[in-house]
């Protein structure tokens, strides 16, 4: 059996196992598209009844090679709408009586309310975790979306905190209301710099991370620097005495060359962020992660468990520079 549901990018199997996957025919649509799109119940009797649903695609050369006889598709539905499909697959001949359409039916009806109640409760988990004010993901959620991201093929991570500067004068002076304004403007401007795959957060008060898979390090410094213009561009309606700026740190690492965790990584954007503010702020600071003396980072293989990737090793000093 395999469950397959819609998704964004198209349908995709999410569960179970289908037998037909090696021999499917190159071009046409996935397993369970048919029943998807025509909201029925489909029953495969033999490999030659499957060319009746799609002639001229060689289907039933798919089912022969595959060692299945026959097949009961039914799609999954949830508020009326079709969101999925459940297919069986019997590896022997098979004759279906008249109860097999409503046992499909009612089968497939159970796993739909199941896939809707874990849908939405994932994204009521997912929405709780939002920070008010700005919609943008609390650190929690935030960790989550970059333990996925990291996990991706990328020559370097980069992570950028940024902490506001001038933001408690305007809280002290115009209200929180116009500080909320604030955050929400500085959370939308961030947005308009990032890319679509960069993953973006608020850690509280008035500082942002973003966290980036980027070519090169150099990538990384102007990110930054384009995050840092953008900041300190002027805000509407603030009184031209409250000027709003940014201290940024940024740290970059190579993956998966060197094995560090994004909670150390953070620490140590954290603390270059520091430094360009006690430079006088409004500029960016660039962390560098070195080896002690008689000491390395460990190589890839050398860390097993998944938490220690990306981890910042004991044995590692930190120094920092503004520019």
């Amino acid at each position: 059996m395999s469950v397959h549901l819609r998704e964004p990018e198209g349908l995709v199997q999410v569960a179970g196992v289908n037998p037909l996957t090696p021999h499917w025919p190159r071009g046409f649509a996935p397993a369970g598209g048919f029943t998807l799109a025509s909201g029925q119940v489909i029953v495969v009797r033999s490999p030659e009844d499957a060319d009746r649903y799609v002639p001229g695609t060689g289907m039933s050369a798919a089912y022969r090679d595959s060692g299945i006889e026959a097949a009961i598709a039914s799609p999954l539905r949830s508020k009326g709408e079709s969101i999925g499909s459940m297919i069986c697959y019997f590896d022997h001949p098979r004759e279906f009586d008249e109860e097999a359409v409503p046992l499909a039916e009612a089968l497939s009806n159970q796993a739909a309310q199941a896939i809707a109640r874990v849908r939405l409760e994932e994204s009521l988990r997912r929405a709780a975790m939002h920070d008010e004010v700005t919609g943008l993901p609390t650190r929690r959620l935030f960790e989550e979306d970059v333990t996925q991201t990291l996990l991706l093929d990328c020559p370097v991570v980069a992570v950028i905190f940024a902490d506001l500067d001038g933001f408690k004068p305007v809280n002290d002076l115009l209200g929180h209301p116009a500080g909320d304004d604030l955050l929400r403007e500085v959370g939308s401007r961030l947005r308009g710099v990032i890319r679509e795959r960069d993953i973006l957060g608020r850690f509280g008060g008035d500082e942002f991370i973003i966290v980036a898979a980027v070519d090169h390090p150099g990538d990384a410094e102007a990110l930054a620097e384009r995050v840092r213009a953008s900041i300190a561009e002027p805000y509407e309606g603030l009184p031209a005495e409250l000027s709003i700026t940014a201290s940024i740190g940024v740290v970059t690492v190579e993956y998966p060359e060197s094995q560090v965790t994004i909670d150390h990584l953070i620490r140590a954007a954290d603390h270059a962020m520091y430094d360009a503010k006690l430079s006088g702020g409004d500029r960016v600071a660039l962390a560098e992660l070195r080896p002690r003396e008689g000491s390395s980072l460990p190589g890839p293989r050398e860390l097993p468990a998944l938490d220690q990737v990306l981890g910042f090793q004991e044995g590692t000093t930190l120094t920092a520079r503004t520019r």
